[in-house]
């Protein structure tokens, strides 16, 4: 066995190299007939290599997909959604903040459950559009610390992002 391995010893490093030039160029995956065309065209089809830099001109959208922003309507600052914000309510508002910002008219005092405890809530109405359906306001806290707000569910579609979705 040891004189086996002796044979081979002098042609290690040469297989070793072998090895790792096949590896490299296994990595390389671009056939010989690729030319380096870019992996992505601009909406305007140019094949100029400043065209299609990464940032300089929109890439060509996928059909059949429609812009998020597609005739979306704008929301006002009432029904202006952002995150842990809808409109001038904002999550973690006391009770009393909350009656401040909106008018008692607007508000109808209920209850929803959580883990089997009964909690405050309040249905909030649109003065700007009666109809719409009300948004709810879950408090969560205790009588003693006072409630803050938990959550917001909105389900009138007037709520949207600035960019327009809803």
């Amino acid at each position: 066995m040891e004189r086996m391995l002796n044979r081979f010893l002098p042609f290690l490093p040469a297989l070793a190299a072998t090895v790792l030039s096949a590896a490299f160029s296994a990595c390389d995956s671009r056939s010989a007939t690729d030319t380096g065309s870019p992996p992505f065209v601009p909406e305007n089809g140019a094949t100029d290599p400043a065209a299609v830099e990464p940032g300089a001109a929109a890439v060509a959208k996928v059909p059949g997909v429609p812009s998020p922003l597609a005739g979306a309507p704008l929301p006002d600052s009432l029904h202006l959604l952002s995150p842990g914000q809808a409109g001038r309510l904002r999550l973690g508002m006391r009770e009393e903040q909350i009656k401040k910002v909106v008018p008692a008219s607007l508000l109808r005092a209920t209850t929803y459950t959580d883990n089997g405890k009964q909690l405050p809530a309040y249905e909030m109405r649109d003065a700007q559009q009666p109809t719409a359906p009300p948004t709810i306001l879950h408090l969560i806290g205790d009588s003693s610390a006072g409630f803050r707000l938990r959550r917001i569910r909105i389900y009138d579609s007037q709520y949207r992002t600035a960019e327009g979705i809803g």
